[in-house]
Parts: structure tokens; sequence; C-alpha cells
């Protein structure tokens, strides 16, 4: 999918890599969104990415795991949960490698021992 995605335009990637750019102004010390007539043209294209991003992604997954995330916002939240769905956690992955590390060395012990 990566692959699939910089080839399109490389910033498709980096929009879910990083999440979409929400195009925002200074009202005295606070930032807050721009209203869709604000938008610059650069700012459009910026926002025009998440949602091509967002589409190429719906449109590759089947029914069971389009319901899982049609309801998220943007291209980065829809890879974030399929990355935990489907990779686990941080927490998880350690715990699998250390599992691994574990069995690796029984394996070993027991064909020191015969």
């Amino acid at each position: 999918m990566m692959i699939f995605l910089q080839s399109i335009d490389y910033k498709l990637w980096e929009i879910i890599k990083d999440g979409p750019t929400i195009p925002s102004k200074r009202v005295g010390e606070i930032l807050i969104p721009k209203e869709r007539h604000e938008w610059s043209d650069q700012e459009r294209k910026q926002v025009q990415l998440n949602a091509k991003a967002l589409h190429i992604l719906l449109c590759a997954l089947g029914p069971d795991e389009f319901a899982k995330v049609f309801s998220c916002d943007n291209a980065k939240e829809i890879w974030n949960k399929f990355e935990v769905i489907h990779e686990g956690t941080n927490k998880v992955k350690e715990t699998k490698i250390g599992l691994l590390n574990l069995n690796y060395e029984n394996f070993v012990e027991i064909n020191i021992l015969i």
C-alpha cells in the first residue's frame, strides 16, 4: 500500500504517516481552523490530498474492514487503526518478540542436551 500511494503522489504517504494539514489561523494566541471560504489554493490542495488518501484506503477495503473504519475522519486515523488491528500495539509486539526469543532459547537448550 505504501508503494502504491507513493507512486500516485508521495505526499499521500506523508499525509497518512504524519496526518493531514488543517488550514488554521491565529486569533490572539489561539489557533483555530479556517472557514472553507478562507482557504488558499495551497491549503485546498493539502485538504484534497487527505481526501484522496482517504478514498484510496477506503476503496482498498472489503466490507468487514470498511465497517471498522468508515467513521474515521482522515487517512492517518484509518492507517493507525489498521496498524493496531493487524500488528498490535507496541506492547503486544514486544510481548510477541519476547515469546519468540524464549521459544528459541528453549529450542537451543534442548538441542544442546541431545
